[in-house]
């Protein structure tokens, strides 16, 4: 028997029965192929994952068909998954961002981009999901975060009214301001988290907001349903904004990345 000519490897597809096939499977395969060319659909082969025996060729010699295509390997290769819109997220993203991205698409990976460097490297739900969810055993690092105040601002879309050093990446803390003014930084200074390194996010609490401008915190996200009128600052300004419904303005300290910070979230 002679085999049919093989078919050219694009737009293909080979049906195939079971390995070491038997009279079933080859004339399955080769039925299967006709139909569909007979419906005019075009680019079916019918083919085989192993030998022939005596059978299927007297089979095929009495019915006039031609031996089907040998395949050694039908393991699916790369470009038979690949997809090529490729949803890829660039390494200056927050995490907030590609969090967005696997919901958004309903994907678990994404490829990190650098716009000389290509492909820089893979972020997987799984490895944001160290990042999201607490660590209870250790208490210090639920607060923690690795980022910049600009990432910060396009993460919370918030409204920046003072930026010192925005785009420094750095470790920084995150406490709520919501406990009574007597005890607010108690737990900060038992856990030992200096202020330079603290973010604070409080709503129209003007106490807690001058309290954590006088001791110097790295950022103050404030929380509120009222729009603030203050023009955002991005140089180092004579005052520092601490509030969102009303501002109080306080002289902040001196030098140049120690000065105040303060958003509207």
């Amino acid at each position: 028997m002679t085999s049919v000519a093989s078919a050219s490897p694009h737009h293909t597809t080979y049906i195939v029965g079971h390995k070491n096939p038997d009279a079933d499977s080859i004339c399955s395969a080769l039925a299967y192929a006709a139909f569909k060319s007979a419906r005019g659909e075009h680019g079916y082969v019918a083919a085989r994952c192993g030998n022939t025996n005596a059978r299927i060729d007297r089979i095929l010699a009495r019915f006039h068909q031609p031996l089907p295509l040998y395949l050694s390997d039908v393991s699916p290769r790369v470009h038979d998954l690949m997809v090529t819109g490729v949803i890829s997220i660039p390494e200056t993203a927050t995490c907030a961002e590609a969090l967005e991205i696997f919901d958004r698409h309903e994907i678990r990976l994404l490829p990190v981009t650098a716009p000389e460097r290509g492909v820089v490297g893979t972020v997987s739900l799984a490895a944001l999901g160290g990042i999201f969810i607490p660590r209870v055993s250790e208490p210090r690092l639920m607060r923690l975060v690795n980022t910049s105040l600009a990432s910060i601002t396009r993460a919370l879309r918030g409204r920046a009214l003072h930026l010192v050093c925005e785009d420094r990446a750095e470790e920084l803390y995150v406490r709520l301001g919501t406990m009574d003014i007597r005890s607010f930084w108690t737990i900060s200074e038992r856990d030992q988290i200096p202020a330079a390194q603290a973010i604070i996010i409080v709503g129209d609490r003007r106490d807690i907001q001058r309290r954590a401008i006088e001791i110097g915190i790295r950022a103050l996200v404030i929380t509120s349903s009222r729009r603030s009128t203050r023009k955002p600052s991005r140089s180092p300004g004579p005052r520092a904004s601490a509030s969102s419904a009303a501002p109080t303005t306080l002289p902040p300290p001196r030098g140049s990345c120690a000065r105040r910070r303060a958003w509207r979230a």
